[in-house]
């Protein structure tokens, strides 16, 4: 019985002396590397809406697949447009953004100067953009000029299949100065635009004093006159009545020279002299 007992009694003290300590704190690690400023990483989304129209100045129904990218740091960071005209940039850092929108067929459109400061419930917000389709059947295939004593008459050729359809005259750039080959470069876009107009038989026409050509920035030729076409002014639904000019959102600044950047602007293809 004794023997037994004390058997028993080892067995226990054994157990015991075998048992695992929990809850009993190690030696301190090596310490670890410093964290990044929290401030660096703190994540932002950046996101806007565009609208994408054809060389008619209609919208179109589908606005997905234009590519939108801007720059961070030294790489390029790029997304897509959906359906809707939507895209997001998340994770973005404090910073100020220039953003490049491009799609194949279309004029590339720029903003620049997007302040994003993240940290708050409200996402950075881009205005809405334009993305409007290069000129096709709304190019201009020439221009010829008839000149009198007192005024001239400019006629401007356009597809063939433009009996289809009819330009809206603020849709013309029309550029007169002395430059032989005017453009936005060295010419200031004409507001004597709005006086083209169709001719019934699938061309367009100007006509105008010549003395008058140059306003008060050049009163005496010769003059160099040429004509473009684009979508400065689109329509906002489907409705003729409803054309508008969007401003800054279809076209654009560029500021390393001041110069107006109208991204789907395609000149014709001469330049006519007015003597």
């Amino acid at each position: 019985m004794s023997k037994t007992f004390l058997c028993f009694i080892s067995i226990l003290l054994f157990c015991y002396a075998c048992k695992k300590e929990t809850g009993v704190a190690g030696p301190a690690g090596p310490a670890g590397n410093n964290g990044v400023d929290g401030g660096s990483l703190d994540t932002g989304t950046l996101n806007g809406n565009l609208a994408t129209y054809d060389e008619f100045s209609w919208p179109l129904s589908d606005s997905s697949g234009v590519n939108i990218s801007l720059q961070l740091g030294g790489t390029t960071v790029s997304t897509s447009s959906d359906h809707s005209g939507n895209y997001f940039f998340h994770g973005l850092p404090s910073g100020t953004y220039n953003l490049t929108y491009e799609k194949a067929n279309f004029g590339t459109m720029k903003v620049f100067g997007i302040s994003h400061s993240p940290g708050s419930n409200l996402n950075t917000v881009v205005p809405e953009v334009y993305v409007l389709q290069n000129p096709v059947k709304t190019t201009i295939d020439s221009i010829s000029l008839n000149s009198t004593y007192v005024y001239i008459i400019l006629t401007i050729y356009l597809d063939t299949s433009s009996l289809s359809y009819t330009q809206y005259q603020n849709n013309f750039a029309l550029f007169i100065g002395s430059d032989p080959h005017p453009s936005l470069e060295n010419t200031t876009l004409s507001p004597l635009s709005e006086f083209i107009t169709p001719d019934g038989y699938g061309a367009y026409s100007f006509t105008y004093y010549k003395s008058e050509l140059g306003g008060i920035n050049q009163t005496t030729g010769p003059y160099y006159i040429t004509v473009g076409t684009f979508n400065r002014f689109i329509r906002a639904f489907k409705n003729p009545s409803s054309l508008f000019d969007p401003g800054f959102s279809g076209y654009y600044i560029d500021p390393s020279n001041g110069k107006y950047v109208f991204p789907n602007l395609k000149m014709a293809p001469n330049t006519v002299l007015v003597q």
